[in-house]
Formats: structure tokens, C-alpha cells, sequence
């Protein structure tokens, strides 16, 4: 054989080969999966389930035999293993293997053991999987909140579970998800093509920080997309004008996404020329489902070139990437790839969204596409995109060590062939990635930096640096203030950026005092466009950027302040948590709970409205979950998902259960616990008199004192002892003062009232000695009791009554007035206290003038001399003088005698003829004859009269004018000193 014909046997070799690996793709020894497959008939041998390097999986006995199954092409098949479980359908059914592919998006490990079974049509397995009929709804499949769905077309004519067949190709596997699914609330939200007929749903793997977004995608003026039938809760909205040039670098594509108020960008340049720009400065990284962070996409490395009738399903891509939701990233992507015509320059547009194929769940996907760009290339390693992906692929199998390899060849391929704009990429992917990471987050450690982007000519890289850096306000490397970056932002076509930075315009660009006019976007509040949701609807659709001074709590009050429904209200602060930065996250879960506890005092029988806060609270916390938060935002989160897994329901099912659930939380959490107070006590403030529960109160106080709310404890404990020392229970009400005072509260006026009701217990106490052995027992409140209301008042007709209320914060007598608390001041065999005291003096005093004015003068006598022993016993000086003035005016000071001395002593006294009619029953007759010419008009006995008869108020206002000559017993102050 010459050498031409042993060159000729080797090319047809080769060729022989090349064809082999087409139609027999071998196994993905890079990555290295394999799962074992016990036989469920204990006779057959077992088997290996191999990932290929075509995206497919190969299952074939161990010892070559035939393996006893009855699959055919379509089924479903279910691996259960010990560490996982995962969905196949079977794409081809030889007798000697079977050729799989996996459809569901649940993580994947090395090594799994397990068996594989038929999921057969009537035996679906619940949790997981679940079927169905027609359009999806809401109630269609159990599960739990959150829960994502992939929806495949069901072949309904077999007794099988069969899919209905697909169209295979070389960049793409032949089975295909119709659409994606999120349940929101009550409605559902659909992703794809709605399916009329027979449906398998798979659920989704749980990922921190997704939820069903409503990116909003800006179309510049002159691109003019052709319509797609599927469906997308994405937003088509008109771009402004963008100043020209345009960089293609990304902080400029970020300044214009800014500008548009856009997670994705449309520019068509020409009619044959289509760019998709995709943010990503201040936007979510690419993490592992373990919560490793990985970097942007490469898609978001400059604008990307596609084809217009794929514009539509590019731009969707990039728009859920750009909010972090990977798995409708990649859904989207697949479905560009399908419509994708076979040639170089789309393989290489497919090979640049591997690695969101890759996060995204869809692993199989990510290796159809390098499978088919390797296949004529000596050394598949070298290009760079699958070698990105394929990074990111052993990232999400947990292959860490082979990760780090793939991320250093990568950086040392971009740098053997000088392509700096990768390189930049890299090292700016890295930088991002460790900041986010925490690993280096002091400014000044990122200076050199930003002097080695500078000195490589790649400046705009360092305006990515400061704009990272600024976003969480720390130092900026190589500058001297933020101002000097203005000019450079500006240069680069990234002034929008610097200004969101540096100088957030809080004003905003719509109408602050219109829901109608506004609408809310990632980068803050916006004009509404035609295609853009309601506001509300908006505002629980927009993912948490680092980019956080977008949202002013002052603007959203306002817009607030125009929602007439506590509902409505309570749903947007709930929607704007997780917009809020660190410094305003605290007053925003304060108008939040505010706005629930609204929402729970108005009249709901079943708690209807409160119950339906449960699925923003849940929305809430997935929307603000990110990898690698920060112990106090992790806490946070934590609270947020609280109320709609365990705090709403507690809360409409009782306050006792409530406060159980509080007192549960972990000690760590209290600084968020403590903000649900505002819950109680709003309902404590709306309940009706004497309607809370004494031992509630009581715990709730309790509680608030265990979270630290020193002040909230205090209040509750000092209306507990208000109420119980106002009705009797002076024990109960010294108890509750002791826990008051072990409050310690901060704020001056419960400081005042602490002291004022600790003397007003002790002078109840006291009131029992009738005689005060202790001078100083209850000083304060003797000397409140003394006060005159207005200056120069007659102490005698000061009103009688003192009531401690009128001395105490209105929030605190309210309150007491709620407590449900049996009143025993009354009864017999308890204890005396000074207000049984002064009701028996009021009560004496009244009996006393009435009968002094029907002219039963002994009864009148006994009556207001008892009433006097009170009043000295309480030193109550108005009621002192009162008697006093009468005694000597009417009585000639004999009302002692009068009272105590028996009827023979009593006959011999004798009393004062002048103004005999104040005691014999003529003081009305007397009164309704004077006349303001009369002599005695405003005299002493003009007032004594107005007493006898009730008229204490007339009397006053008498002594008032002056031209009346005030009684020196009844009105100057030292006629009543003790």
C-alpha cells in the first residue's frame, strides 16, 4: 500500500468515526454522571443510566444482557433514588439499551442509585409531578407556595403517560417544556404556549430569589418586531432616545436600560440588524442552586446580534436574566435555538447563552449545544464560550475543582490571544463575584483595580468599579469625591448611571399623586406606558437590584395617601420591602404592618382580607431572598416569609395564638420580631370598653418586655394597673406597677405616669388607715389633688371629684378603660381605698345639702359631717372648705355638735337666727326672689344657697365676677389648710 492509500484508509477511518460519534454520541466523561439502576424483578442485571455528550442519557445492563422493561418511545419514566429523584422520557426503546432524555430541572450529582420505573397514565406521583386537562389554573395541582411548574403535552389516546412527540435537532434535545407556569395568588401566570389538551406538570426545583417577574422590555423607535404566538407576562414598552454614539460597553447598555426603565433592551440599527442589550452592573448573578454565586451571563458582555424574527424570544431571554430568574432564561433561549437555522454564525449565538442554559436547569441543553460546536474541532477547549458554559456546568454538578480549572483556562485562553474585551469581562465578572461574595468589600481594596483597568485602556472598567462601589455606599479608590466622576460617566455614555448613584432624583418622572399615571420598574417609578400593568400589580413584580435608592418611602406615601382601601394599601408597602435599602428597610416594615393592622380592624368575621396578605408576604420575602445575604437582610427575609407561612394565620385565629407564635421566634430575631407589637397594640386601641382580656394584656406586656420594647411593655403594664386599682383590685393593680417599673421605659411622660400611679396605689392603700400614719403616703397626688384648675378659683367650689385620669396620658386611660375587669370597689371585704373614700364624702355631701334644703337640719348635719371626716381623711381641700364655709355660715359652727351629740344635748344649742332660711327648707324660695338689684345678691348666703340646692357650677361662676366679694372661708387658700 502506497502512501496515498494508507492516507486515504486513515481520512476513512476518521470519517467512519465522525459518523460513528453522530449517531452513537459517547459518554460525557468531563463531567462524569452516571446513576445506578436496581431491577425491580430481582432477575435481570442491573444497569448504568450514563449522561452522553449529546445532552441524552443511555441506560444498558452491566453484562450486556437484554434488560426486561416495557418502555416505548414517549414514556415517562421516574428514577427514585436514595438522593434524588428525577423524570425521564424515553426517546428510543432497543432491546439491548434505552436512549433517554430528563425533563425535569432538579439539581444533578455525580453518583445516584436507584430504580427506574414507568409513570403510568392513572398512578401519577403527587408532589412533583401531577396531570391534567385543558387550560392551568390555580387549584389544578397541589402544592406548596412558590411552586413552579414546566408544562409538556400528554399524548391523552394511551393508557400510558406518554408525551407527545417532538422534533429533534442538533442544537436542541427533541422533547420540549410548552410552557412555564407560576401560580400568583389566585390567577396563574403562563410562560409559552397555554395548553388546551392533555398536560404533564413538572415542579421546579426551589431557587432563592425567584418569583414571577414582569420584566419590562424597551423596543427603540425603530424596530418593529414580528408578533409571536406565544405568551409572556414581559412587557413591550417604547424606548426613549438615547444620545449618540452608543457604547456597547456595559455600563453604557446599563445607563440605557436606566434611562428606559428596561431589564432588557431592542435597538435595530437597520432592518437586517437587530441588538439585544441585557443590563447587568447592578443586576443578580448567575448562582449554583447552593447558593454559589458564578458571575453575569456572557450575553450581557456587549449588545448581541440576532435575527429579527427571533428577537421576540432573545429579548425575553435576556429580560428574565436580567431580573435573575435563569430558569425562564433558559426556557426562552431554547426555544430561540429551536427556530435557529443550521450555520456557524447561529452556533455561535446559542454557544453565548450556554451558561444561562446551564443556571437555568436546563444542563442537557447547555451539552446538546456544545456536543453539536465541537464536533469538527480538533480541541472543542478552545472556544471560548462553550468553555464558559461548560464551567458553569461543572459549577451546578457541585464539580468544584474542575470549575476552578475551566475559570482559569478561560482567563488564560482570552490572554494568550490578546482578546482584552473577554479578558476585561473576566476580570470584572471576578471582581463582581467577590464583592457580592463579601470576600473584599472595603472600597480601598479594589484601587489597584481600578489603576489596572486604566492602564490597560479600559477605563469604562473602572466606572464599573465606582458604580459597584457606590451603589453600597463605600469608599471610591483614586478619586476625591463622586463629583469627579460625573465628567467621565458623562464621556462614557453613563451619566443616567452616575446620576441613580451619586444623585438619586427622588422626584421621579410621574405623577407622585397618581396611580394611574405611574407604574413601577426595576430602576424606580416610571410614566406608565400602554403595555404596562396597574400600579400595584407593578410594584410585587420588580426584583431586588443593588440599586436600591430608586424607591423614596416619601413618594410612595404619597401615592400611598391616594388608596382609599386598607387592602390596597397594605399590599403596596408589602410589594415595596424588598425595594428598600438598609437604611429605609426599617420605616417601610412599619408602614407595612401599619397597613395590615388597618386592614385587620375593619369588620371581617372570617379574616378573608387579612388571609389574602399571605401570598404578598410570601412574594415579598422571595423577591428580597438573594445568595449570600447578610445576617441582619437574612433575618429579614426570614421575618417577611414568617407572615405568610405562620404569622397571618395566628394572627386571624386569636391574639393568645399570636403572641405564641412571637414567643416562639428564635432569640436572634427579635430586633424584626419586635416590629409585630404593632399589631396588638393596634388592636388593643380599637377594642371596645372592658373588652380585653385581663391575662392577654398581661402577656403581651410580657412579651414586649422579652423583645426589648421597653416603652410598649411599660404602657400596657401601667393601663393594667390603672384599671385594676380603679376597680377594687389594689394587689393586682400594685403587681402590674412592679412590672411597669421593671419596663424601664425611655419615654418621659410613662416615666411621669409610672410616678403618678405609684402614688395614686399608694394613697388608695392609705385611705384604709383613715388617719394617714405615714405623712407622706401618696404627697404627690395630695398635691395634685390641691391644685386649682384656673388661677384665683375659689378652692371650695372647686368641683369634688378627682379623677386620676385627668393626669395621665390619653393612651393610657383609654387603654385601661378596655380591660375587662370586674369592679369589687364597692363590696364588702375589700380593701378601703381612697377612691371608696371620696365617693362616700361626694355621696355625704350631697345627702347633706338636700336635706339641709327641704329643711331637715340633724339629718343635713350628720350627712356633711361624715362627709367632712372623708374629705380630711383624703386632705381633699376643696370638700374642707365646702363644709367648712357651711358649717360656720349656716350651722354657726355647731355641725359637730349638731351631728354627734344625742337629742336632749342637741336641744340645747342654739343656732345663728340670720339665714335661718339655708336650713329650713326655704333656699330656692329664697333664691328664685333675688334679683341682681337685690342687697343680697352675690353674698355668702347667696352662695351657701346655690350649694344647698345642687347648684355647685352657678355658684362658681358667681364668685368668679368680680364684683362679688368672695367669702374668705370658702375661697382664700389658707381657709382650708390643714
Amino acid at each position: 500500500m502506497n502512501n496515498w492509500s494508507r492516507v486515504g484508509s486513515l481520512l476513512l477511518i476518521a470519517m467512519l468515526g465522525t459518523v460513528g460519534c453522530a449517531s452513537s454520541p459517547g459518554a460525557a466523561d468531563d463531567f462524569a454522571i452516571t446513576m445506578r439502576v436496581q431491577p425491580d424483578d430481582r432477575i435481570s442485571d442491573s444497569a448504568a443510566l450514563t449522561l452522553l455528550e449529546d445532552g441524552t442519557w443511555s441506560m444498558q445492563a452491566d453484562r450486556g444482557e437484554d434488560w426486561r422493561w416495557e418502555f416505548e418511545v414517549g414514556d415517562v419514566a421516574r428514577f427514585e433514588g436514595d438522593e434524588g429523584n428525577h423524570l425521564f422520557v424515553v426517546i428510543d426503546a432497543q432491546s439491548e439499551r434505552l436512549r433517554l432524555q430528563r425533563i425535569d430541572a432538579w439539581p444533578l450529582r455525580g453518583s445516584l442509585k436507584g430504580r427506574l420505573s414507568p409513570v403510568t397514565a392513572d398512578a401519577t406521583p403527587s408532589g412533583r409531578i401531577c396531570r391534567g386537562q385543558g387550560p392551568f389554573t390555580a387549584e389544578a395541582c397541589e402544592a406548596p407556595a412558590g411552586t413552579r411548574w414546566s408544562l409538556f403535552e400528554v399524548d391523552a389516546a394511551t393508557s400510558s403517560l406518554r408525551l407527545r412527540s417532538a422534533d429533534a435537532g442538533v442544537m436542541h434535545l427533541p422533547y420540549r417544556r410548552s410552557a412555564v407556569v407560576d401560580v400568583v395568588g389566585a390567577g396563574v401566570q403562563l410562560e409559552g404556549e397555554p395548553v388546551e389538551g392533555a398536560w404533564l406538570a413538572i415542579a421546579s426545583s426551589p431557587r432563592r430569589g425567584r418569583f414571577a417577574a414582569t420584566p419590562r422590555i424597551a423596543l427603540s423607535p425603530d424596530c418593529n418586531l414580528p408578533e409571536d404566538a406565544a405568551r409572556s407576562a414581559a412587557r413591550f414598552v417604547d424606548a426613549p432616545e438615547f444620545p449618540q454614539p452608543l457604547s456597547p460597553h456595559p455600563v453604557a447598555m446599563e445607563a440605557r436600560a436606566l434611562m428606559a426603565g428596561a431589564d432588557a433592551l431592542v435597538r435595530c440599527p437597520s432592518a437586517e440588524h437587530t441588538l439585544v442589550e441585557m443590563p447587568a452592573i447592578t443586576r443578580p448573578l448567575m448562582a449554583t442552586h447552593d447558593d454559589r454565586l458564578l458571575g453575569p451571563p456572557n450575553f450581557a458582555m456587549s449588545p448581541q446580534p440576532v435575527d429579527a424574527p427571533l428577537a421576540h424570544a432573545w429579548s425575553l431571554s435576556a429580560a428574565f436574566a436580567a431580573v435573575g430568574d435563569w430558569e425562564l432564561a433558559a426556557f426562552w433561549a431554547e426555544r430561540a435555538i429551536v427556530r435557529l437555522p443550521v450555520s456557524a454564525q447561529s452556533e455561535a449565538r446559542a454557544l453565548r447563552v450556554m451558561d444561562i442554559l446551564a443556571t437555568g436547569g436546563s444542563l442537557e441543553a447547555a451539552l446538546r449545544l456544545a456536543h453539536h460546536a465541537g464536533r469538527n474541532v480538533w480541541n472543542s477547549a478552545n472556544i471560548p464560550d462553550l468553555l464558559d458554559g461548560a464551567a458553569i456546568i461543572h459549577a451546578q454538578l457541585g464539580q468544584t475543582d474542575r470549575y476552578l480549572e475551566q475559570r482559569a483556562r478561560k482567563q488564560e485562553l482570552a490572554r494568550s490571544r490578546r482578546n482584552d474585551e473577554r479578558l476585561a469581562w473576566y476580570r470584572w465578572a471576578e471582581l463582581r463575584t467577590a464583592h457580592a461574595t463579601r470576600s473584599a468589600s472595603e472600597g480601598l481594596a479594589y484601587r489597584e483595580y481600578v489603576v489596572g483597568f486604566e492602564e490597560d485602556n479600559q477605563q469604562d472598567w473602572a466606572l464599573a468599579i465606582w458604580a459597584m462601589l457606590g451603589m453600597h455606599g463605600q469608599t471610591l479608590p483614586g478619586v476625591e469625591s463622586a463629583d469627579a466622576l460625573r465628567p467621565r460617566f458623562d464621556v462614557a455614555g453613563a451619566l443616567p448611571l452616575w446620576q441613580a448613584i451619586f444623585e438619586p432624583d427622588t422626584t421621579g418622572s410621574c405623577d407622585a399623586m397618581s396611580l394611574e399615571a405611574c407604574t413601577a420598574t426595576s430602576y424606580g417609578l416610571r410614566d406608565r406606558q400602554k403595555n404596562d400593568p396597574a400600579m400595584l400589580r407593578a410594584l410585587g413584580a420588580i426584583p431586588t437590584l443593588e440599586l436600591r435608592t430608586s424607591f423614596d418611602i416619601a413618594r410612595l406615601q404619597n401615592l400611598a395617601s391616594t388608596l382609599h382601601r386598607p387592602a390596597e394599601r397594605a399590599e403596596l408597602w408589602i410589594a415595596l420591602l424588598p425595594l428598600t435599602d438598609d437604611a429605609n428597610a426599617a420605616e417601610a416594615l412599619r408602614r407595612a404592618l401599619g397597613a395590615v393592622a388597618e386592614v385587620t380592624s375593619e369588620p371581617d368575621p372570617t379574616c378573608q382580607g387579612t388571609q389574602a396578605l399571605r401570598w404578598h408576604f410570601a412574594n415579598a420575602a422571595r423577591r428580597g431572598d438573594r445568595p449570600l445575604l447578610g445576617r441582619e437582610r437574612r433575618q429579614w427575609v426570614e421575618f417577611v416569609a414568617w407572615w405568610a407561612e405562620e404569622g397571618i394565620d395566628a394572627l386571624c385565629e386569636s391574639p393568645a395564638s399570636f403572641i405564641e407564635e412571637l414567643e416562639a421566634r428564635p432569640v436572634s430575631a427579635r430586633p424584626y420580631t419586635r416590629q409585630a407589637l404593632l399589631l396588638l397594640d393596634a388592636r388593643y386601641r380599637a377594642a371596645g370598653a372592658q373588652t380585653l382580656d385581663v391575662d392577654e394584656l398581661s402577656a403581651a406586656a410580657t412579651l414586649a418586655g422579652t423583645l426589648g420594647d421597653a416603652d410598649t411593655c411599660a404602657r400596657w403594664s401601667l393601663a393594667l394597673a390603672v384599671a385594676a386599682a380603679q376597680r377594687g383590685h389594689v394587689q393586682l393593680a400594685g403587681d402590674h406597677l412592679v412590672r411597669a417599673t421593671n419596663c424601664s421605659p425611655g419615654l418621659p411622660e410613662l416615666r411621669a405616669a409610672r410616678d403618678l400611679i405609684a402614688a395614686y396605689i399608694e394613697f388608695e392603700r392609705s385611705a384604709g388607715k383613715r388617719g394617714f400614719d405615714h405623712p407622706d403616703a401618696g404627697s404627690e397626688l395630695r398635691e395634685i389633688a390641691r391644685r386649682e384648675p384656673v388661677a384665683d378659683a375659689c378652692v371650695g367650689l372647686v368641683p369634688l371629684n378627682f379623677d386620676i385620669e385627668d393626669h395621665l396620658p390619653a393612651s393610657l386611660h383609654q387603654l385601661a378603660g378596655r380591660v375587662a375587669l370586674e369592679d369589687v370597689s364597692g363590696e364588702a371585704f375589700t380593701v378601703l381605698t381612697a377612691s371608696n373614700l371620696l365617693a362616700e364624702a361626694r355621696a355625704g355631701f350631697a345627702a347633706g345639702t338636700r336635706a339641709l334644703s327641704r329643711g331637715d337640719v340633724f339629718s343635713g348635719a350628720r350627712a356633711l359631717y361624715a362627709a367632712r371626716q372623708h374629705f380630711r381623711a383624703l386632705d381633699h381641700r376643696p370638700g374642707r372648705a365646702a363644709i367648712a364655709f357651711l358649717d360656720a355660715l349656716v350651722f354657726g359652727g355647731n355641725l359637730e355638735p349638731l351631728a354627734t351629740l344625742d337629742d336632749a344635748e342637741r336641744e340645747t344649742l342654739k343656732l345663728p337666727e340670720e339665714h335661718a332660711q339655708l336650713r329650713n327648707g326655704a333656699a330656692a324660695a329664697w333664691l328664685n326672689s333675688l334679683s341682681e338689684s337685690s342687697p343680697e345678691f352675690g353674698s355668702s348666703a347667696h352662695l351657701a344657697a346655690l350649694l344647698i340646692v345642687g347648684r355647685r357650677d352657678d355658684a362658681a361662676l358667681l364668685a368668679a365676677r368680680p364684683e362679688v366679694e368672695r367669702p374668705a372661708l370658702l375661697c382664700a387658700p389658707e381657709s382650708a389648710a390643714p
